[in-house]
């Protein structure tokens, strides 16, 4: 790739122009892809990929959805994601109009593309950059209701670069999610 002359001294950015970070509280967020996958230990694990469905900041993580991990490799886990799965299938019936969506045991996660849900972002911190993550599902009303949380201030310590096996969060909270 051919970058031309002076690139070096071309000062780098990140974001991209004109983007605003939406605030950190409840929004409604429509489920963009979803993978079922496998986490680091080998336990199965699904990725609910969301975008703000609606309002100002709609499409805000177009390019870099929000991530919803929810592991279901034990007991615990399973019972989460069927409460995960009927937060979104109980808000979006049209979608789902049979009664028993989980009747054979199985159940097609794709169809959830498409489907609305509330949620809560919160802050958190990574190699001393604060990024935004969903830090809860709930229904859309209860969403509404979520106080907006300032971004917090990072300690000098917290932004010493830590020790990574690896990522890609640079932190706008796109890649590590």
């Amino acid at each position: 790739m051919d970058l031309g002359q002076g690139f070096g001294n071309v000062e780098g950015k990140l974001g991209g122009g004109g983007f605003e970070m939406p605030p950190c509280t409840g929004y409604p967020f429509r489920v963009v892809d979803v993978k079922d996958t496998t986490n680091k230990k080998g336990s199965p694990m699904l990725e609910i990929y969301l975008d703000i469905a609606m309002g100002d900041y709609e499409g805000a993580f177009e390019k870099f959805p929000k991530i919803q991990y929810v592991p279901y490799g034990d007991e615990a886990g399973r019972a989460r994601l069927k409460g995960t799965l009927d937060l979104i299938i109980g808000q979006n019936k049209a979608m789902f109009p049979e009664d028993d969506v989980f009747a054979n045991g199985t159940f097609d996660e794709q169809r959830l593309i498409g489907c609305v849900t509330g949620g809560v972002l919160k802050w958190d911190t990574y190699n001393g950059k604060n990024y935004l993550k969903i830090n809860y599902l709930c229904t859309p009303e209860e969403a509404q209701k979520a106080k907006v949380i300032p971004e917090p201030a990072i300690s000098e310590t917290a932004k010493a670069p830590a020790q990574s096996s690896g990522g890609t969060g640079n932190g706008w909270g796109f890649g590590n999610n």
